[in-house]
């Protein structure tokens, strides 16, 4: 959230008109028509005029309504007559419509700015956005229009999930097949499974779940001596599990589910990375990359402004590697950090 504040300079100017004869004067002309002036004149900013109405044609104009300004405000080299006329230049909130000179920006959308009022109302836990929000059985609040889309049944979030992993897979190429069972859940069950629940901002968590069993076989010679001893381990009731919140709108849900699959994908392929900033950064770059697939790039643009060093930093850095090298590239990059 940005408190922004629109640097208006308002000029309030008054042009100073002197009424005179023209005893000693009388070879003037007016400025403004050329004629010669008999009697008397107008004398301002150095000119003269014949009457009042030339000295009015010179006067400016205001650029919101015409009239001519005998006083005025002056903003970006524009003049104004009133402060009516100014606050045609001013933000509108996009909530209320009312002129904005000190506003709120939320986010990186700087044409979507808040009145002091509509800023304080509820945020959407979705869009992050205020507005006419109603709250859910968790106590999350969702606004008007994510809650259009928003999706509260299990198998509509599970076909979204089996369309996001057959285009993940088709289009770019990132494939697994593993049981992963998807958890339609509310704010306080996502957080108790998640070790870093961040509040307002954790929409999704991906969870792989193993045991680990170590088995020990040692060899002895007829006297019991030992001759050798081999350990092993292997892992069993592999689990793999997805959680998101109910109520998330469609194409949110679509950023959440693709950025856990990422999860998968690496844990499948690059599970000795450990380092969050590439791990969370690969599941920002997945997820950017289903939004482009599915015509919401605009979206992207979270990823690229965000300033969390772990989630940020590390989409920004993946996403420049692909952009230079390609998944060859990014693959190279998995491989270094997994030895």
């Amino acid at each position: 959230m940005k408190r922004l504040l629109f640097n208006i300079t308002a000029l309030f100017c008054f042009t100073v008109a002197i009424l005179l004869p023209t005893s000693l004067e009388a070879a003037m002309r007016c400025t403004e028509c050329g004629k010669r002036i008999s009697g008397r004149y107008i004398k301002a900013n150095r000119k003269t005029y014949c009457s009042q109405n030339c000295y009015r044609k010179t006067l400016p104009k205001c650029a919101a309504c015409g009239k001519t300004c005998t006083k005025y405000y002056t903003k970006n080299g524009k003049k104004y007559c009133s402060k009516k006329c100014l606050n045609t230049t001013l933000p509108k909130c996009v909530l209320c419509g009312k002129p904005v000179s000190k506003g709120v920006i939320f986010g990186h959308d700087r044409n979507k700015i808040y009145c002091s009022e509509c800023a304080a109302l509820p945020k959407c836990f979705s869009c992050m956005l205020p507005g006419d929000c109603t709250q859910l059985d968790d106590g999350r609040n969702i606004c008007s229009q994510c809650a259009k889309t928003a999706i509260y049944q299990q198998q509509d979030a599970e076909k979204l999930l089996t369309s996001i992993r057959a285009k993940m897979g088709s289009s770019l190429n990132l494939t697994t097949h593993d049981n992963i069972k998807l958890h339609l859940t509310d704010s306080s069950e996502l957080k108790s499974k998640s070790p870093d629940y961040s509040s307002g901002h954790e929409l999704g968590l991906y969870l792989y779940k193993f045991t680990v069993h170590t088995v020990t076989n040692t060899k002895k010679n007829i006297w019991g001596r030992e001759l050798s001893r081999e350990t092993t381990t292997y892992k069993d009731n592999v689990s793999y599990s997805i959680y998101v919140l109910y109520g998330t709108p469609r194409h949110k849900l679509i950023e959440v589910l693709a950025h856990e699959l990422g999860h998968d994908w690496m844990q499948k392929y690059y599970p000795k990375i450990k380092d969050l900033k590439i791990k969370e950064g690969w599941a920002e770059y997945v997820a950017s990359q289903v939004n482009i697939l599915y015509g919401r790039p605009a979206m992207n643009r979270r990823m690229k402004f965000n300033k969390d060093k772990t989630y940020g930093d590390g989409y920004r850095m993946i996403s420049a590697i692909g952009k230079k090298r390609g998944m060859t590239g990014i693959k190279d990059f998995f491989r270094q950090n997994s030895r």
